[in-house]
């Protein structure tokens, strides 16, 4: 998992995945994001040896440029003295393509979009509340047209809609390109949208029951 990870970071050739507490934690290296170097880090069962991973962190990584994309329960974390620390759930950022690991919303984490999880739920619960997505716990901000999107979905509950009635709300051209829209937000699109080659859009069952409280 680790090395795939580093790969797909794009930090393969520059810096190999380095063991740092056994079965535990793996540091990655680092690479820049609008001029600030992160230190990346992969961690698993990290409750279970806080100590010896706050400390290791500690020496690789300046405070505040750390950045752990973990499995592990980010809300038992919380009573830890790993608190504070920028955690990234893997679930939230991995998606897997032709046998690979791909990244995608990372940049979030770094610029606020994102907030640390302390759940792994995934919902549009706060959609109109808030204006996020859910996903493994994570608030994911939604540009006004993305949050658009997923309403006129949402308020269909869970019938199909045509990309001329999306296009009207947004206030769009018919011949949108789906891809455009999503480019930015992909994998809030990929957990909760679905479609057909018609043009027709609506939100993914699973996600319909658990909004409507069915």
């Amino acid at each position: 998992m680790a090395i795939w990870l580093n790969a797909a970071l794009g930090l393969k050739i520059r810096h190999p995945v380095s063991e740092v507490v056994r079965g535990r934690l793996w540091h990655f290296g680092a690479r820049e994001h609008k001029r600030k170097r992160h230190n990346f880090f992969f961690g698993c069962l990290l409750s279970g040896d806080a100590n010896a991973i706050q400390g290791e962190i500690d020496r690789l990584a300046s405070p505040g440029t750390e950045a752990v994309i973990t499995t592990s329960d980010l809300l038992a974390l919380q009573s830890t003295n790993l608190k504070g620390r920028l955690f990234i759930p893997l679930q939230a950022i991995a998606q897997l393509r032709k046998g690979n690991f791909a990244i995608e919303g990372l940049d979030a984490y770094f610029d606020g979009l994102a907030r640390t999880a302390v759940t792994d739920e995934t919902s549009l619960r706060l959609l109109d509340s808030k204006r996020v997505a859910l996903i493994a716990g994570t608030e994911i901000s939604l540009s006004p047209q993305v949050y658009g999107f997923l309403k006129v979905l949402d308020e269909a509950d869970g019938d199909e809609v045509h990309k001329r009635k999306i296009a009207a709300a947004l206030g769009i051209a018919e011949n949108f390109r789906y891809a455009d829209i999503k480019k930015h937000h992909r994998t809030v699109f990929d957990t909760f949208v679905q479609s057909d080659q018609q043009g027709n859009y609506w939100l993914h069952p699973d996600f319909l029951v658990l909004e409507r409280g069915y």
